[in-house]
């Protein structure tokens, strides 16, 4: 092959090169402007769940009124607002100022005795100082809490026992309870009590009809003799 003839050759597939560069760049066609490129789909966040809506919590016992004995709860530490073994003059203070009688019921009042009584329908309340049971002495606080009356105006434990509940339901409803006779003819039980002792008893009938709660060594014969 002479010179003329490899020049020739060159130029004829230098030619054929750039139109099949051309051609290949023909065929691969340009996005249309018209067209929009489609966006990723997306994924919703899933809706938070509601909040459930706490359910109130009723409360044990309703809110003790302190003029209202039906209302008071017998407890480890007293009955109502009156605390067994609290201060004396300063529940005077208070319960004299509910109406009750500084004295021994419908006797004269006495701005000093140790003893505080309430009547009111259905309910027969003593509240009495301690006292020395080898003297006679009073301490200064509160000794015994008597309990009188109904079983429906009168205080009761938070397990519902109290006066009207049958003398055979005491053992099972309340641990501990041991037979005893005491006061005026009162046959029943006596229960280990919070710093005292709980005497539930009726006089010859099956049912508790009075009820003491006291720090004393044993129930109170009398509280105005």
């Amino acid at each position: 092959m002479n010179a003329r003839q490899l020049r020739g050759g060159l130029a004829f597939a230098l030619v054929a090169l750039t139109a099949g560069v051309l051609t290949g760049c023909a065929g691969a066609a340009a996005p249309s402007a018209s067209q929009t490129p489609t966006a990723p789909p997306t994924t919703s966040a899933p809706a938070p769940s509601p909040t459930p809506t706490p359910t109130p919590t009723p409360s044990a016992t309703a809110e003790a009124d302190p003029a209202d004995p039906s209302t008071w709860v017998i407890t480890e530490t007293g009955v109502g607002p009156v605390v067994l073994g609290g201060d004396f003059e300063a529940t005077a203070y208070a319960l004299t100022a509910l109406g009750w009688t500084r004295g021994c019921g419908d006797g004269p009042a006495g701005p000093d005795a140790k003893v505080l009584f309430s009547h009111t329908p259905g309910a027969d309340l003593i509240v009495a100082a301690q006292y020395d049971e080898s003297t006679g002495d009073h301490g200064t606080g509160v000794g015994t809490i008597s309990i009188g009356g109904d079983a429906e105006s009168t205080p009761r434990t938070a397990d519902d026992i109290g006066i009207g509940t049958a003398l055979a339901d005491v053992p099972a409803a309340l641990p501990g309870a041991t037979d005893a006779t005491y006061g005026q003819g009162f046959t029943g039980y006596a229960v280990p009590w919070g710093a005292g002792t709980l005497y539930l008893g009726g006089q010859q009938v099956p049912e508790v009809t009075g009820i003491d709660l006291t720090l004393q060594s044993r129930a109170p014969m009398e509280f105005c003799g």
